[in-house]
């Protein structure tokens, strides 16, 4: 069913799959399922044409089953000090990403706003200076501002 918010989308496939797994470094982190994503692309056609139809299955449903709708969380340490947190998911699901990231990155495109700061090119510290201009013209105008900053 395709609801009136939803974009159409096009059916994975076998060969999806395949260019997919291939886009795995050899060298990648491994998820809580410890299955390296490239080897999708070692499996034969018909059992990547069920992969295909599972993920196109799963689309349809609209959530990933708990089995694999888990990530694990390593910190990194950073070269200053402290640790960064990455998260990495199981492999079926960042095949799925990279099977679809064509798709989003042109909804992304088609759908910008002003609005978003978190955009390609545009940074936190520009919205902050945009919103302090804001503020202070409002202020200079006779207006009540307030602007809060959540992090």
């Amino acid at each position: 069913m395709l609801f009136s918010w939803e974009a159409p989308r096009r059916k994975l496939t076998a060969r999806d799959v395949l260019i997919g797994g291939k886009c795995f470094k050899f060298r990648t982190g491994l998820g809580a399922d410890s299955f390296h994503p490239r080897w999708f692309a070692l499996l034969l056609e018909a059992t990547r044409q069920y992969i295909a139809d599972f993920l196109n299955a799963l689309e349809e449903l609209g959530f990933w089953p708990t089995q694999i709708a888990m990530a694990l969380i390593k910190l990194i340490p950073k070269p200053k000090g402290g640790k960064r947190p990455v998260g990495l998911l199981t492999a079926l699901v960042r095949l799925w990403e990279r099977m679809r990231i064509h798709e989003v990155c042109e909804w992304k495109t088609k759908n910008f706003r002003y609005y978003n700061w978190a955009a390609r090119g545009r940074s936190a510290q520009d919205a902050v200076w945009k919103q302090s201009v804001l503020c202070e013209a409002a202020a200079a105008d006779g207006y009540i501002c307030i602007a809060t900053l959540f992090g």
